[in-house]
């Protein structure tokens, strides 16, 4: 897994937080090697595009964003895109660090770094918000911050912003350490009662913090050995899980698309239409008339 360690060389600004919503999304952004974006998508999809990457970024994650070279950020097609936008200025160095490469001498001296200043991990591919529930809140209260309005508010969403760079990197820093394990019997162990956690209770609310508790671990690490074994992160086993039942009892017993959606335990039905079109490359009345 690629992350950026991000080491920060002058005090940072909050240049903007905002939420963008538009049927249609379009933002070309100049070169600026001392701006960053942390953009969580809420609903649609868009697309992060510089002259070397190219990042589908989905609802339900934020993103780590860096303009040092010029890009552009767009969506494509429906639903309408809703983003929560942090923009921060600041002096940065950044690098790429790949999980999986690094040695332990290596993840030791990285491990070292980031606890002694101001350095952050974070995960160029994205943070899901369902599989880290202090995501969203963050987010939401750095964007809620009336920033160059009220006296201290500026203030707070800096500290807000460094709090929650900081568990991102407690999170990121329990990836790399554990990505380059090999499997213990007690890793496969506690993945199997993951699975089996999520066949008998999928008709409820699952977290992966509930899990945890219930196995007596700390969510980051249940998480990470069980995206090491299973090669799949929970969440995305349980939407996969939620959704092979669902499309069977749509093809089979002809249910509508709420009706299977509450069977399985989503409660958003156009939540689980635009996961089902997603997963199977149709829609649910497509899928129906078999076309």
């Amino acid at each position: 897994m690629l992350f950026y360690d991000v080491e920060l060389t002058t005090i940072p600004k909050i240049k903007y937080n905002c939420v963008a919503i538009a049927p249609s999304y379009s933002a070309q952004i100049q070169k600026d090697p001392c701006l960053f974006e942390l953009c969580y998508v809420d609903s649609g999809e868009c697309v992060y595009q510089s002259p070397s990457l190219t990042l589908p970024c989905d609802a339900g994650h934020v993103y780590p964003l860096f303009f040092a070279e010029g890009c552009e950020i767009y969506s494509e097609g429906e639903p309408p895109v809703r983003m929560y936008c942090i923009g921060v200025e600041c002096g940065m160095n950044v690098r790429t660090v790949t999980s999986g490469s690094l040695s332990d001498d290596e993840i030791r001296e990285l491990m070292t770094e980031l606890l002694a200043g101001n350095r952050f991990l974070l995960p160029a591919e994205g943070f899901s918000a369902r599989q880290f529930d202090f995501i969203l809140p963050y987010m939401k209260k750095i964007v809620a911050c009336n920033t160059g309005e009220r006296i201290g508010e500026e203030t707070r969403a800096l500290s807000l912003l460094i709090e929650f760079l900081s568990r991102i990197t407690k999170s990121s820093m329990d990836y790399v350490a554990f990505d380059n394990k090999a499997f213990s019997t007690s890793a496969i162990a506690y993945s199997e009662m993951a699975v089996s956690y999520i066949v008998k209770n999928y008709q409820k609310k699952i977290t992966v913090a509930q899990m945890a508790e219930e196995f007596g671990l700390t969510p980051n690490y249940l998480h990470a050995i069980f995206k090491q074994v299973k090669g799949i992160t929970i969440i995305d086993y349980l939407t996969k899980y939620r959704m092979e039942l669902a499309k069977t009892y749509i093809e089979r017993f002809g249910l509508k698309a709420y009706e299977a959606a509450e069977l399985v335990g989503i409660d958003d039905p156009a939540y689980f239409s635009r996961v089902f079109k997603k997963m199977y490359g149709k829609s649910i009345s497509e899928f129906k008339k078999g076309t």
